[in-house]
């Protein structure tokens, strides 16, 4: 799928999924190339709304990634916003600058994807949708009953994701941007956003109204697995995990323990405490210091 970091998953194959999604994020945000938005973990990922902005919001206070604002990414600070383009402003999650320094050029062209496509898929929504989320909801439930997005099989694994409709929006245009460059691979890119935009509104327009999505689950269970396998993991399995050639820096490891905490403390995770303790029991050498020493910053319970 378009904007958004797709290192180590070929375009032909399902994106990672469940708590795999949390993994590959962490590990793009290491690498320096993460530029994203919630309703592009939400369409990646087939995220929930819920999980989508409760991690990166963690993430972002975890000092994994830095959140600023798509109008200032775009150049509209301040008082030269205009109104009508407030509601147009979201926020952007970019890998933390010091991770941006290991990869800058790959950055820089990540951040500019991303701010121009959640721009567009906003406009497109506010715009050419008038915000109709039931116009959106319905035509979602007809994609995917039709099987026309492009990874049709984890669209239809994940039905029960509660995706916002800027995400649901957003996979219909990626459906039909996929079938103009497959169908019509000698289209510009100007000429291919034209096509595909404009199937994405009639085929939106033109869904019938017994349609319906069955999207109802925040999946926020998956964010509590999550945090389980980063407790459960060594140093090396952490290393494993987010694809690091060499061991993992002390400031990464520590930003990591901090966004599992963040998301306990977010979900509610009463047995957070216990199992950060458990951890530190099953650690040794160095990885043992610096977990009680998170610990200890963090404040928990021993």
């Amino acid at each position: 799928m378009e904007n958004f970091p797709t290192q180590s998953v070929p375009a032909s194959a399902n994106p990672p999924l469940g708590t795999e999604s949390f993994w590959h994020m962490a590990r793009v945000a290491m690498q320096g190339e993460l530029a994203s938005c919630e309703s592009c973990v939400e369409h990646f990922y087939f995220q929930s709304k819920f999980n989508a902005k409760v991690f990166l919001d963690s993430c972002a206070s975890a000092g994994l990634v830095e959140k600023v604002s798509l109008l200032d990414l775009l150049g509209q600070l301040g008082s030269k916003r205009s109104p009508a383009s407030m509601h147009y402003d979201q926020s952007i999650y970019l890998s933390a600058p010091d991770f941006r320094n290991r990869n800058p050029k790959r950055a820089r062209e990540r951040i500019e994807n991303t701010k121009k496509a959640v721009y567009g898929a906003f406009r497109l929504y506010y715009d050419e949708v008038q915000a109709d989320d039931a116009f959106v909801d319905r035509a979602y439930g007809r994609a995917l009953d039709e099987r026309i997005l492009r990874n049709a099989d984890a669209a239809e694994e994940r039905r029960d994701v509660a995706l916002s409709a800027v995400a649901k929006l957003r996979l219909i245009l990626d459906a039909f941007r996929n079938q103009k460059k497959l169908s019509e691979p000698t289209l510009t890119a100007p000429e291919l956003d034209v096509q595909a935009t404009a199937a994405t509104i009639d085929y939106i327009m033109r869904t019938p109204q017994r349609v319906t999505a069955d999207g109802h689950s925040s999946r926020a269970e998956e964010l509590r697995s999550f945090i389980d396998e980063v407790l459960e993991s060594d140093e090396q399995t952490l290393r494993e995990r987010l694809s690091s050639p060499h061991p993992l820096p002390k400031r990464d490891l520590v930003r990591l323990l901090r966004l599992v905490s963040g998301l306990a403390t977010t979900i509610a995770y009463p047995e957070f405490s216990s199992k950060f303790e458990s951890a530190i029991d099953a650690a040794s050498g160095d990885y043992k210091e610096l977990l009680t020493s998170t610990r200890d910053a963090l404040h928990l319970a021993a």
